[in-house]
């Protein structure tokens, strides 16, 4: 055991003198690097370029290179050499004076979705995501049994299209977490001890899917681990790259957003108000064609019974009896002259019995009933046969 100890210790002894070797044939000065718009300076001997966001890179028009994914994936995979600097415990990547041994990830976004999964790590035994859960963002740490610690930022959505920036801090002691977007946030205490961000165990990170949630469908832009810009969407290979890169599916390098109307249609709350309002204005035109159906109906029944009174007022027929001397209106209900020209069979208009008498009767000017109006064109016709009967016996 103490043999291959030492023979284990001697080994991780070169690996790190070659680390160290290599770190200083690959970069050696600032004139190796082309930083872009940012500033190169030297850091532990070697040099780096201080980008206008606050993080070191190689070249800094890298935090510009956008990722557009709808139905794709970006798997990052540590290298051996980044493998080997963190089970020596020796990396830039994770260098322990950085922000006083605490370790941060940090990546922006855009979407119009508010389900997905922005960022996934996987370790050996524990899961970690960063992901949209109803129109917010939510960081997540489990297991196979349980899920440790889960926090959720509320506020305002974050599925309105803009660029937004989540940042995700665990303290030296790894209890501690700082979670924030567009630098608003909280900070959770943890009982257990959670994963390093950034450790040997590390087996991969993914941007926009993993097996648990849904795919992301937005852009992404500067991922960035313990303040080192880290490329996610470039052809080209750099000098030093702690990553190995794997599109899958459709990514692209230019960030297409969907229009405000179509995308507020694709969630679901949207769809359940529009249905209801549709279903309440449907309800409303049904109750409101109706009683105008019913009023319409109702009045059509009082104007017919109206016009059918007005006809039968006029209908006169002749009565069965042939001695009368005055005809009979049925049809009328009431009499202006009175009771007393009420008969068994109807209302009787009054009608002198002797033609002779109502000849030489002189004309009053009173008004005259329908009976009188009807039965004088029955005698202009009874005088016309007279007429007619005497031109024949003359």
């Amino acid at each position: 055991m103490i043999v291959f100890g030492k023979a284990t210790e001697r080994k991780y002894k070169k690996v790190k003198e070659n680390a160290k070797k290599q770190t200083k044939i690959r970069k050696s000065s600032c004139s190796d690097l082309s930083c872009g718009d940012g500033v190169c300076h030297l850091e532990h001997g070697r040099p780096s370029c201080h980008c206008t966001g606050g993080f070191e890179a190689q070249d800094c028009s890298y935090g510009s290179h956008v990722a557009s994914m709808h139905k794709g994936f970006i798997t990052l995979t540590p290298t051996d050499q980044l493998q080997t600097e963190l089970a020596l415990n020796y990396s830039p990547l994770a260098n322990q004076e950085f922000c006083n041994g605490s370790q941060s990830i940090s990546i922006e976004f855009r979407t119009r979705k508010s389900h997905g999964t922005i960022l996934a790590l996987s370790y050996e035994a524990e899961f970690a995501v960063i992901e949209l859960h109803s129109s917010h963002v939510r960081y997540r740490v489990f297991d196979s049994y349980r899920t440790p610690i889960e926090i959720t930022l509320g506020g305002q959505n974050i599925d309105d299209g803009n660029w937004h920036e989540v940042v995700l801090e665990l303290s030296e002691d790894r209890k501690t977490i700082t979670f924030k977007v567009d630098g608003i946030g909280k900070q959770a205490v943890s009982r257990m001890v959670l994963p390093t961000i950034l450790s040997s165990d590390l087996k991969r990170v993914q941007l926009g899917v993993n097996a648990l949630r849904g795919q992301f469908s937005g852009c992404l832009r500067r991922f960035v681990i313990n303040g080192h810009l880290q490329p996610i969407n470039s052809e080209e290979t750099l000098s030093e790259e702690y990553f190995t890169r794997t599109l899958s599916g459709d990514v692209s390098s230019e960030c297409h957003m969907g229009s405000t109307q179509v995308a507020l249609f694709q969630k679901p709350g949207v769809i359940a108000s529009v249905l209801c309002v549709g279903v309440l204005a449907a309800a409303v035109l049904v109750v409101f064609t109706i009683a105008r159906l019913t009023k319409r109906r109702h009045a059509s029944k009082e104007s017919t019974w109206q016009r059918t009174q007005e006809i039968d007022a006029y209908a006169m027929h002749k009565p069965q009896i042939t001695n009368s001397h005055g005809h009979i209106n049925q049809a009328m209900s009431t009499s202006v002259e009175g009771s007393i020209y009420a008969s068994a069979d109807g209302y009787e208009t009054p009608i002198h019995h002797h033609n002779r008498h109502r000849e030489s009767k002189p004309s009053s000017k009173s008004s005259r009933t329908v009976g009188d109006v009807v039965l004088a064109v029955r005698r202009n016709r009874n005088r016309s046969a007279d007429n007619h009967r005497g031109c024949i016996e003359t």
